[in-house]
């Protein structure tokens, strides 16, 4: 078990269930894959991903100047973005009245990872109805 593991662990140790499952399962790889990645998507600038083929045709990839332009600034790791948003987020959950059910909880946390999918593909996506 690495540091930040055994430190997610405690963090969440008097948390909902569904959370403290998101530490044991979805947490590692997070780690992993997102510690070295740009939270603004520039950490691939430069270099080609191939598009991802479940992709709708209407997304596109970013410009070279929105990618210069991600970067150019200094961030925090998508990993680090993804938890703090995700601690935030569970200590507000709390506090709603009535409480989120499991199902509830595993919707907005699975929801709340893939909300920066876009960023780290380096792709656009317009949302429509």
């Amino acid at each position: 078990m690495t540091l930040h593991q055994a430190l997610l662990r405690r963090a969440v140790a008097e948390r909902p269930v569904v959370v403290r499952d998101f530490v044991e399962t979805l947490a590692p790889g997070i780690l992993a894959r997102f510690s070295s990645q740009a939270a603004l998507g520039g950490a691939n600038a430069g270099r080609v991903q191939p598009r991802d083929p479940s992709l709708p045709d209407t997304a596109t990839e970013h410009s070279e100047k929105a990618r210069k332009s991600f970067s150019s600034l200094h961030d925090q790791s998508l990993s680090a973005h993804l938890f703090n948003g995700i601690f935030a987020g569970v200590r507000m959950g709390e506090l709603l009245d009535p409480a989120l059910d499991d199902t509830e909880w595993r919707v907005w946390l699975l929801g709340f990872v893939v909300h920066d999918y876009t960023k780290m593909r380096e792709i656009g996506i317009k949302p429509r109805w």
